[in-house]
């Protein structure tokens, strides 16, 4: 939880916690825009490791955000850049108050005269100096927005293919806003059963047609009505495909829960199988994974893309 202000000077209380909660956000920051722009830094702490520090005394010169990233400006050029994910946020305060989340959880903290400001929770938090950013690996703003209708495919393919952390996980992938925005963590196990992939595989072990695949799939599970959950929040429960044991575990700095069959989604070592899943008309498992796969068998046809495995049907000559 964390304190807007209002025009007149009375704080109001504001709440901002996950993804879905975007407005919330906005109130968050706008509030830090307010208490924080064209006042002298009294204090700013984080781990050295983040990069360089905002001299005392240095001008807040802006507060903005992009998606979950919330960006702090200073006037001597240095940027401070968050990116929340699923669980970071930011509090504002006033001085003297006491914080409604222990310490350990600060990743940085921006103390003006009567304001304290403090992220927590921050999955990734970095400084540099605003002429370094065009330069920067990991600058690119947020991914497309997996329910726009105009959404882009194969620039989500290329940025998966282009990853800066191949040895990185596709479950963490799946919560990357830079690939695409979107996605949350319900999602994230869900899109991974459905095509057979084990959380903890390997980013750079994809091929150009997995990240296809896992692109649509994506993009179609986001986008789909049915509510109907098949492995998350299903832990010790049996798999409806093949019958194992559903399993689960706290993953990532996030500390999100993710659940997945290790039985029918593939180990990090082997080959995308995708011979698991059902066949178009079959009504095991996920509705959406039915109708996805009947597309999508479609689509390359149309494309003449094929591969040796082919979704398991491969039509006979």
């Amino acid at each position: 939880m964390a304190h807007g202000v209002s025009p007149d000077g009375t704080v109001t209380r504001v709440y901002a916690s996950d993804v879905a909660e975007r407005s919330s956000l906005g109130r968050t920051v706008a509030a830090m825009r307010t208490a924080l722009i064209d006042r002298p830094t009294r204090r700013f702490d984080a781990m050295p490791t983040i990069g360089p520090h905002p001299q005392p005394g240095s001008l807040v010169d802006n507060v903005h955000r992009d998606g979950r990233r919330v960006i702090v400006e200073w006037d001597c050029g240095l940027m401070l850049e968050t990116s929340l994910r699923f669980n970071g946020t930011w509090h504002l305060y006033r001085q003297g108050e006491r914080w409604r989340l222990p310490m350990f959880d600060a990743r940085v903290v921006i103390e003006v005269d009567g304001w304290v400001a403090v992220c927590f929770r921050g999955a990734d938090v970095e400084t540099y100096r605003s002429p370094d950013r065009l330069r920067h690996p990991r600058f690119g703003g947020v991914g497309p927005d997996l329910r726009n209708p105009r959404f882009d495919v194969e620039a989500c393919v290329r940025r998966i293919i282009e990853h800066d952390d191949p040895d990185g996980y596709v479950i963490d992938l799946l919560g990357d806003p830079r690939v695409f925005a979107g996605v949350g963590n319900v999602d994230r196990s869900e899109v991974l059963w459905t095509i057979g992939l084990h959380p903890l595989a390997r980013i750079g072990d994809l091929s150009f047609e997995d990240c296809h695949v896992l692109v649509e799939t994506t993009r179609y599970l986001v986008n789909a009505s049915n509510d109907r959950r098949v492995v998350y929040a299903r832990n010790g429960q049996l798999c409806g495909r093949c019958h194992g044991t559903i399993q689960s575990r706290v993953h990532g700095e996030d500390r999100r829960r993710i659940f997945w069959c290790p039985d029918c989604q593939r180990s990090v070592d082997i080959a995308l199988d995708r011979s698991a899943l059902p066949q178009p008309g079959d009504e095991r498992g996920h509705p959406a994974e039915v109708k996805f796969l009947q597309e999508a068998r479609a689509a390359r046809e149309r494309l003449r893309i094929f591969d040796d495995t082919d979704l398991g049907y491969r039509q006979s000559s």
